[in-house]
C-alpha cells in the first residue's frame, strides 16, 4: 500500500473520530474537508458518474467521502488484497451492491412512503458475509406490517457506478441521508 493510501486512510480515521467527538459533546457542526479523489493510474479526469456521485452526496450532506479508482484486474484478487488496495480496517468494510428486481411489484400499491412496495431494491452486503434470499424475503413481509431499525457505526466501501471505482462512506452519515432499511440478510 502506498504511503499516500497509508497517510490518507489515517486522515479519514482522524476526521471520523474527530466528527464522533463533536457529535458526543454537541458541538456546532464542523467543516468538513472537501471529498477527494484519489486516482491510482495517476492524473485521470473525475468521470461523468463520479461528477454525478459526488453532487448527490453534497447534497445530503455526506462527508467526509472518498472515491477511489482501482486497478482493472481488481475482482480476481484476493480479499485481503482488495483490502489493503483501498486502505481498509478490515474484510468487513467492503460491501458488494446487489440490486433485486420485486417481480410482484404493483404500480398501483406503491406509495412513496413504503419502500417495502419498491419496484427495486439496493442491497449492501459484506463481502465477508453470504445473501440468505429467504431471510430477505421474510424481513419484507414483516416490514409491510411495522418498520424496524438497527444501530450502524464506521465505515463502508461500495461500488462507485464504475467497474473501477469504489466509493467509502461513513455507515452513520449514509443512514441518516438515506434512511436506508438495514436488516440482517446474511448466513
Amino acid at each position: 500500500m502506498s504511503r499516500v493510501v497509508k497517510l490518507r486512510t489515517l486522515q479519514l480515521s482522524l476526521l471520523e473520530r474527530l466528527q464522533n467527538l463533536s457529535l458526543k459533546l454537541e458541538l456546532p457542526n464542523l467543516e468538513t474537508p472537501e471529498a477527494t479523489s484519489f486516482q491510482a493510474d495517476g492524473d485521470q479526469q473525475e468521470s461523468e458518474v463520479q461528477s454525478k456521485l459526488t453532487a448527490e452526496l453534497k447534497s445530503k450532506n455526506i462527508a467526509p467521502f472518498e472515491f477511489m479508482r482501482v486497478p482493472k484486474d481488481y475482482y480476481n484478487w484476493t480479499l485481503q488484497a482488495r483490502q489493503q488496495c483501498l486502505g481498509a480496517a478490515s474484510i468487513e468494510e467492503l460491501c458488494k451492491s446487489i440490486v433485486l428486481e420485486n417481480v410482484l411489484h404493483e404500480p398501483a400499491m406503491h406509495r412513496a412512503d413504503e419502500a417495502c412496495h419498491s419496484k427495486h431494491f439496493l442491497v449492501l452486503v459484506q463481502y465477508a458475509a453470504k445473501l440468505h434470499t429467504e431471510k430477505l424475503k421474510r424481513w419484507l413481509v414483516k416490514l409491510s406490517d411495522g418498520a424496524l431499525r438497527a444501530k450502524q457505526a464506521g465505515w463502508f466501501w461500495m461500488g462507485g457506478g464504475e467497474v473501477d471505482l469504489k466509493l467509502r462512506v461513513p455507515v452513520n452519515a449514509f443512514v441518516a441521508a438515506y434512511q436506508p432499511l438495514v436488516l440482517d440478510c446474511t448466513y
